[in-house]
């Protein structure tokens, strides 16, 4: 038996993050969805860091949609 849980960190490409204001929209747009256990947002690097449970099976195309709804799609590279 394992003391730590397993997570997954996961990074996305987020190019119309331009500030904080952005970052709190993201922040309210995933954080809660199932499997996501944090949200790091980060409008100089145009980024979102996204700490994934290890016990629960995270959507991601539901996180790029609710990211994509609330204006700041996820660049494929």
């Amino acid at each position: 038996m394992s003391l730590f849980k397993k997570k997954n960190i996961v990074t996305l490409s987020v190019p119309d993050i331009s500030c904080g204001h952005c970052e709190m929209k993201i922040q309210n747009a995933i954080s809660g969805m199932r499997g996501v256990e944090k949200v790091k947002p980060d409008h100089k690097k145009k980024t979102v860091t996204l700490e994934l449970s290890g016990d629960e099976t995270a959507d991601m195309n539901a996180i790029t949609e609710s990211l994509s709804e609330a204006g700041y799609p996820v660049a494929v590279e």
